[in-house]
């Protein structure tokens, strides 16, 4: 492990930020602007994912499990009576079974400008963020950094119903320039609680720019990749990563459940469709991939 990413990772810790579906369970109703105290929130949990190999079809979809786990916490700083800094980072740890090489270690930290010009219930806050993130993998031409800024909009409804929605730029650089890249990004999400215990949200995701898939060496589509090499991470399969311009929608439906006071379970579905901007002429139907992502979480907050 890097110098570079001990550092990001101590200074994660010490500024953080929770889980969307715990976070909307303590969202602002009716308050302007005030001083939080200091939380800290743990989730563990395990993912299974039915393509981790992002490849289109055939024997080179492969699926993988992973365990996770990470320390995340939250710091408000007043401004005025209508603005804040909200400061957040996490880290964490997520190890495949399979594939190790996508196993990683992550920490980043957030700094967010909050605004809300009244008390009233159903005033929106409205946001712009940047976030840094690094990223230590059992890869090596994975590793590295992330860098993104945006703008971001919240607000309740009412009662049970609130929503989010921000667009951001986020660009990469890794240790390969298969894996270095830029995108933007739409992103929207719903709460509704169900009753005192339940939440269930759903939230959905749009990016344009350059994505990263996997396929065999005469499979044909790095002739229309930018960028491709022969993956540490799936060596035993002989696979070759590739990079392309095109565009990936995520959609995600998710159970947040209270089992005790600040511990819960959370369950969510995520489904992922990823579509390339080319084709090679030889090619009869588009360039793409799916991937479904079914995960359980445990998360703890203090």
């Amino acid at each position: 492990m890097t110098r570079y990413t001990w550092r990001i990772l101590a200074f994660a810790t010490a500024l953080g930020a929770g889980s969307p579906a715990l976070m909307a369970q303590t969202a602002d109703t009716g308050t302007a602007l005030q001083p939080e105290p200091i939380n800290v929130q743990f989730e563990a949990g395990v993912m299974r994912d039915n393509n981790a190999t992002r490849a289109g079809s055939g024997p080179a979809r492969i699926g993988d499990t992973a365990s996770f786990f990470s320390v995340t916490t939250s710091l408000a700083h007043p401004l005025t009576e209508h603005a804040r800094l909200w400061m957040t980072g996490t880290a964490g740890v997520e190890k495949f079974r399979r594939f190790d090489g996508l196993s990683r270690l992550h920490g980043s930290a957030e700094l967010e400008y909050q605004y809300r010009a009244s008390s009233d219930f159903n005033e929106p806050t409205y946001g712009a963020f940047v976030k840094l993130t690094g990223e230590e993998f059992d890869s090596d031409m994975r590793d590295g950094y992330r860098v993104g800024a945006g703008l971001s909009v919240r607000q309740s409804l009412n009662d049970r119903i609130s929503y989010s929605a921000s667009v951001a730029h986020n660009a990469r650089r890794a240790t390969d320039k298969v894996f270095s890249g830029s995108e933007n990004m739409v992103r929207g999400n719903v709460d509704l609680l169900l009753t005192n215990r339940a939440l269930l949200y759903f939230s959905g995701e749009y990016r344009r720019g350059d994505i990263v898939a996997t396929g065999w060496p005469n499979g044909g589509t790095p002739n229309v990749s930018s960028v491709f090499w022969w993956d540490d991470a799936f060596a035993a399969e002989g696979m070759v990563s590739y990079r392309l311009r095109g565009s990936s929608v995520q959609l995600t439906l998710g159970l947040n459940y209270e089992i005790a006071p600040r511990h819960s379970i959370d369950f969510s579905l995520r489904q992922i469709r990823t579509r390339a901007a080319s084709s090679p002429n030889y090619v009869s139907s588009e360039l793409s991939y799916k991937s479904s992502q079914l995960s359980v979480a445990y998360l703890f907050r203090f």
